[in-house]
């Protein structure tokens, strides 16, 4: 528990002492003993905490309950009390903490709608601890889910991440999970993105401010796509094309859907291939035919902004034409000569494409959906024949 009356006093040697990761609903610390004390200096636990070194973590008086013991690895019951400073030094020996020091904290919020009609929130702050940051905030979300409701079992969940980062403004990511894991699916898919955010190579990460939003459904609600087709075959670059959609409810009848796109003006004349699928799937298919590994910070943001949700059914359009994937950028349909040069200029500066991602677009659906499917068009100039 956090301010127990025994636990608000000084620090001393022999005393506990807590270092705190999360506070609020949501509590994670690592408790231990005092080593020494000299003036505001505090040397505790005789070992290593994270091991990182240089770090910035409230510190806090603390109350030993009572030891469980296990042969393999006994651990303490503890009561936090009030923070009096923070530590600074995280080293072999211990750690080094300083009375009166202050530690930055990342405040988070988990919103958990759709069980009982009720909306339960729960706010909590965590440790500017990069490396250990996506643990914390998934499992703010994770211990969330557990509280308000139950994490395993047939259920829906639908998610939104909303990230805000210090100098790069907010990150919005949405997504859509069905299935007896959708729970703990929904914490790892959260943890995932952090985690991308904090281990990127090109620049340090700092969380201003973290909120989860997750509406959770009884009963898994994701529709199966088992066909597609357009209303013609023979396409002419400019024109709209219906599709029409075969879909299957979960447990449920079959429905279908339709949807129009234009297609560009400038395809080429062969074949034209439309990819059609929930976001998931159109974002896995996009990334095998044309990876373009981010090369800046600003890059990785754009990548994370561009996934889609399986509550979207997305089409994308590409054609075969030779390309090159250099520093972050697609660049398509490239002349032999310049493929040459880039290739020239050594193996890792630039990928060879095959294909050219003419198109994409986008529909808000009802449920999420799963599947892709490819439909095949021959386009053809006006004024001539078959390519």
């Amino acid at each position: 528990g956090r301010g127990a009356e025994g636990a608000s006093g000084d620090l001393v040697p022999g005393g506990a002492v807590a270092a705190v990761l999360a506070e609020g609903d949501f509590q994670m610390s690592a408790v231990g003993t005092v080593t020494d004390r000299y003036g505001d200096q505090v040397l505790a636990f005789g070992h290593p905490f994270l091991g990182l070194g240089p770090i910035r973590v409230p510190m806090a008086a603390a109350e030993v309950v009572t030891v469980l013991s296990n042969s393999y690895s006994s651990f303490k019951i503890s009561n936090l009390g009030k923070t009096l400073g923070a530590f600074e030094q995280d080293r072999k020996v211990g750690i080094q903490g300083r009375i009166g020091q202050t530690a930055e904290m990342t405040p988070v919020t988990v919103r958990i709608a759709g069980v009982g009609n009720q909306l339960h929130t729960y706010h909590s702050r965590i440790a500017d601890v990069p490396l250990y940051a996506p643990m914390l905030i998934g499992s703010s979300v994770l211990s969330g889910l557990e509280s308000a409701s139950y994490t395993a079992g047939a259920q829906s969940v639908d998610l939104e991440i909303r990230l805000r980062l210090r100098g790069h403004g907010e990150l919005k990511v949405r997504q859509s999970f069905d299935g007896d894991s959708a729970g703990v699916d929904v914490a790892g898919y959260v943890l995932a993105i952090a985690g991308y955010l904090t281990q990127n190579s090109f620049e340090k990460v700092s969380f201003e401010e973290v909120s989860v939003d997750v509406t959770q459904s009884p009963q898994p609600r994701a529709a199966t796509l088992t066909a597609a087709r357009a209303d013609r075959a023979v396409v002419y670059p400019g024109d709209r094309v219906g599709l029409s959609l075969d879909l299957v409810a979960w447990r449920g009848e079959r429905f279908r859907r339709s949807m129009e796109l234009t297609l560009p003006v400038d395809l080429p004349a062969g074949r034209y291939s439309l990819i059609v699928g929930d976001g998931s799937s159109i974002d896995a298919a996009r990334l095998a035919m044309a990876p373009a590994p981010p090369a800046t910070f600003a890059q990785a943001l754009d990548f994370l902004r561009s996934l889609h949700s399986r509550r979207e059914l997305v089409v994308l359009g590409v054609h075969g034409d030779a390309g090159l994937s250099v520093a972050g950028e697609i660049l398509p349909r490239l002349p032999a000569s310049v493929r040459s040069l880039w290739s020239a200029a050594g193996a890792g500066a630039a990928i060879p494409l095959r294909v050219t991602v003419a198109q994409e677009h986008r529909e808000e659906v009802d449920v999420p959906v799963d599947g892709a499917i490819r439909i095949d068009l021959e386009v053809r100039h006006r004024g001539k024949g078959p390519a």
